[in-house]
């Protein structure tokens, strides 16, 4: 059989593996469906109830896969407005890399779901939508310092790895494999939570002339 360890971005909403003949999904839903970084869990799903019940015999004996009834409840609450949430997400990123674009100290935009992306005819046919994360790229005459400034002055982005949440995030990334050529300023990866986008477009405006 197939099997695929879902991706954690692209939610149950964007891409319905099962659907692809996948015969068993392995996906966190401690990000999109949690909407808040306090459901440390995840879900097996199986396409035939043949594996359905192999899933459920390994759990048993090994004892895996227990999550606390609070966090059973709280995902339970929340995964029904998963798709109202990622397409605000999405439609916050779309407008912010749009700003992004459009200023002279950004360098290149790296995210899937906008055209001219390396992968974007894929992501297209396998997800439709995007989400809520991107990360920039900045000249390379920008130094560190700068950007922590910048990032300093941020009001309404936290500093955070767990995305997902209504809290909009900033992290400078440092990635150290790739299959491809990184670009060679500084990067910083971007997560939009569910505050309005026009109040996140004004705090990036107010934190920008750092970088120049």
């Amino acid at each position: 059989g197939h099997c695929l360890v879902c991706a954690t971005s692209s939610s149950h909403v964007r891409f319905k593996p099962i659907e692809d003949g996948i015969d068993v999904v392995i996906q966190a839903t401690i990000k999109y469906e949690g909407g808040d970084a306090d459901t440390a869990s995840g879900i097996v799903v199986a396409a035939s109830e043949e594996n359905y019940k192999k899933l459920a015999y390994t759990v048993r004996v090994n004892g895996a896969g227990a999550v606390s009834p609070g966090t059973c409840s709280r995902l339970f609450n929340r995964v029904a407005s998963t798709q109202q949430r990622m397409d605000q997400h999405y439609d916050s990123a779309l407008q912010l890399t749009r700003w992004f674009k459009g200023q002279k100290f950004t360098s290149k935009i790296l995210c899937p779901f906008l055209s001219g992306s390396l992968d974007y005819d894929r992501f297209q046919k396998y997800f439709g939508k995007g989400n809520g994360l991107f990360t920039v790229a900045f000249n390379e005459n920008i130094s560190a310092k700068k950007m922590d400034k910048f990032l300093d002055r941020l009001l309404l982005f936290r500093i955070g790895e767990s995305w997902g949440g209504h809290v909009s995030l900033a992290l400078p990334a440092h990635p150290s494999r790739t299959l491809s050529a990184l670009p060679a300023g500084q990067m910083v990866r971007f997560s939009t939570g569910l505050e309005n986008a026009k109040d996140l477009l004004a705090d990036l405006e107010q934190a920008a002339p750092v970088l120049y």
